[in-house]
């Protein structure tokens, strides 16, 4: 048996060897058709890959959290409906704190993937080669944010979509219809400029980073920082405000109830959005330097 296994593997060598020697013909049906581009290079190079990975372990771990989250919405969702028979404010305040669990996993993964589109290259050896092409640095980084963008787009709509269960759960069984709508619309706003701001983050981390865990974790950290500590301080504050106001005098808060979403979504989304795209505009600047 040993005999037989070393003159089988002698004889794989010596096919091996003499194909790389002299080359070998190729079967016709070896390999896959061609791939055509198709509009900005970088974006299609992006969106090649895989939504999970290619590594079983991230589609397990996806599908684990998802069912995690989905066997937590059920429940919430029930008593969120029941809102007349009581139980509103529990499904209200459960299906508040899974939609910050289910937010947290899109905006890091979303994070993972505008820093390490940047520094896997790196890892790979094949960024001077991307530095060498035609493209610009302007191409590059937009490039690269764009498909940061599109490869979350299911993720971002299914956020949005329990966002809006959540707010016709509010709003719709106590006949405020409109103010649903309203708020589902400032939701959104937010939720724009706090893409921007963790996609800005990741590329700039990615380019001053040569490490895809030490530009992840940044990026992670500063959105954790600021979306717990900076806006959700910033938000109580204001909702103390306008809860000072409502309770003054009859009609004192009418016009705050109106005033005070837009500040607290539109003063933080602002900030985010300056942030974000002067980070992408940092990491365009230094794209060339430290290149190895």
């Amino acid at each position: 048996a040993t005999v037989g296994v070393v003159s089988l593997a002698v004889w794989r060598f010596r096919k091996i060897a003499l194909s790389e020697a002299f080359g070998e013909a190729a079967k016709p049906d070896t390999y896959a058709p061609i791939k055509r581009v198709t509009g900005a290079p970088i974006v299609w190079r992006e969106m090649r890959k895989p939504f999970f990975g290619r590594r079983k372990g991230s589609f397990i771990l996806y599908a684990v959290l998802t069912g995690v989250v989905l066997l937590g919405f059920v429940p919430s969702v029930l008593a969120l409906f029941g809102f007349r028979r009581g139980g509103g404010p529990v499904g209200r305040g459960l299906y508040y704190y899974l939609m910050m669990g289910f937010s947290l996993i899109v905006f890091v993964r979303l994070a993972v993937l505008s820093a390490a589109s940047i520094t896997a290259e790196k890892e790979a050896g094949t960024w001077p080669i991307l530095l060498a092409t035609p493209l610009d640095d302007k191409e590059i980084v937009r490039g690269k944010a764009i498909a940061a963008f599109r490869r979350n787009v299911p993720l971002l709509l299914l956020l949005i979509l329990l966002q809006v269960v959540l707010y016709l759960g509010i709003f719709l069984f106590a006949g405020m219809t409109f103010f649903s709508v309203f708020y589902v619309i400032i939701y959104v706003i937010g939720l724009a400029g706090t893409v921007v701001f963790v996609i800005g983050l990741g590329l700039y981390f990615g380019v001053r980073l040569k490490s895809t865990n030490a530009a992840v974790a940044s990026t992670v950290g500063i959105y954790i920082g600021v979306e717990l500590f900076g806006r959700r301080v910033f938000t109580t504050l204001l909702y103390s405000i306008f809860l000072a106001a409502l309770y003054r005098q009859p009609g004192a808060g009418a016009v705050l109830m109106w005033v005070i979403p837009i500040a607290v979504t539109f003063a933080p989304t602002c900030v985010c959005l300056g942030v974000g795209l002067l980070a992408a505009q940092r990491a365009r600047c230094r794209l060339r330097r430290s290149i190895f």
